[in-house]
């Protein structure tokens, strides 16, 4: 389960690619490329996502503490996994929904990290990073190995000796040092192996006010780097999100392919805006409306990107829907979500079958769905 994430630092004082083809005729290559960059309607349709009940527990009647759930995933045995940010573990159950034990504690020891910004349960064991270390467990719960970073990156994990991660790629001249944010294949001990693209935009604005100059982290808002990792097909996905233009190359950087969607501009209206501040309620009024004037009326072009387990890229508009491409950049379906759900809520669990969970008043409600339509991607 995605949740928006808000990051705030208070401070004081392209890489083009086309599709590959056989012919060299110029006209011909830029005909193919536009084709795909000016995709408007899906080849399959707009079709509202349709799911059918498989299961549903509530986490908390077999373990009091298990509210405010977070990330979650699910094993080939058929156990369930959940991350619980209050005591920072991971809580496991059986596939009947019954607390089996909890794993993983919040800190900065061995065994420990302060939150989680990353968790995945692949055939290999469940892997947990804060950015600064990743650690890999065995389904028993027991530290398989864990690595510390010198710097915090966006990870997905290759293999145990590999990983795409986003990074700070510094670049010197004679005349100044340009920080910008990257996204690669890095190995274990942070050595860049092949760095697939760079930009100056990371997602992070200034707000400068009478009390100081502050950063705004808001995802979702402000141009970042998007990217997803193929881990069928071994293909990275990645754009800059104020634009529909999405690059996909090979593990070791080979082109494959530049695509998107031409779309019509969509604006944040001024209840959006306030919506967005009053994440920052505690900062005061002053500081709220600094950031309200700094908020873009344009909305970003995608907010994120994730691959389903048969292979297909989704691209969330921010509102709720997605645009599924297949692996050669033809737009396949536009996707809604049931009534009352946004699409990046569920958690894909691989075979047709998607997670779901719902805050209550008491609690977290788990439900697993079997997708009914469109089943082949997923």
């Amino acid at each position: 389960m995605k949740k928006i994430s808000v990051l705030f630092i208070i401070l004081f004082t392209v890489f083009l690619f086309s599709c590959k083809s056989k012919t060299t005729k110029k006209h011909i290559k830029k005909t193919a490329e536009n084709n795909l960059l000016e995709q408007t309607v899906p080849q399959k349709g707009e079709l509202k996502l349709e799911l059918e009940k498989v299961l549903s527990f509530d986490p908390s009647e077999t373990n009091p503490d298990a509210i405010n759930l977070g990330w979650m995933g699910k094993d080939k045995n058929g156990d369930y996994y959940f991350s619980f940010s209050k005591t920072g573990s991971i809580l496991k159950y059986s596939p009947e929904g019954k607390y089996l034990k909890s794993f993983l504690k919040k800190g900065q020891g061995p065994g420990e990290l302060p939150y989680i910004s990353y968790f995945r349960i692949l055939p290999e064991g469940v892997y947990v990073s804060s950015g600064r270390k990743l650690i890999k467990f065995d389904f028993a719960g027991d530290v398989v190995f864990e690595k510390s970073f010198k710097k915090r990156h966006g990870i997905e994990i290759v293999n145990d000796n590999e990983f795409v991660g986003t990074f700070d790629d510094v670049q010197k001249s004679d005349k100044q040092t340009v920080f910008k944010k990257a996204v690669g294949l890095m190995d274990i001990n942070e050595k860049v192996l092949v760095k697939y693209f760079d930009t100056l935009k990371s997602g992070i604005t200034i707000v400068r006010t009478g009390k100081g100059a502050i950063a705004f982290g808001i995802s979702g808002v402000f141009p970042a780097i998007e990217w997803a990792y193929d881990r069928k097909n071994r293909i990275v996905y990645f754009g800059v999100s104020d634009k529909y233009k999405i690059y996909s190359v090979d593990l070791k950087g080979d082109k494959i392919c530049t695509f998107g969607k031409k779309d019509k501009e969509r604006y944040r209206t001024n209840e959006e805006k306030i919506k967005i501040s009053n994440m920052f309620k505690n900062m005061g009024k002053e500081i709220q409306k600094a950031l309200i004037k700094k908020l873009p009326d344009k909305k970003l072009a995608f907010i994120n990107m994730e691959v389903s387990p048969a292979g297909y890229l989704l691209v969330y508009d921010g509102d709720g829907n997605a645009d599924v491409f297949d692996m050669k950049g033809n737009y396949i379906y536009r996707l809604l979500p049931p009534e009352g759900r946004e699409m990046d809520e569920f958690t894909f669990f691989g075979g047709g079958y998607l997670g779901y969970l719902k805050e209550t008043d008491n609690g977290d409600v788990f439900t697993e769905y079997r997708v009914k339509n469109p089943e082949d991607i997923f």
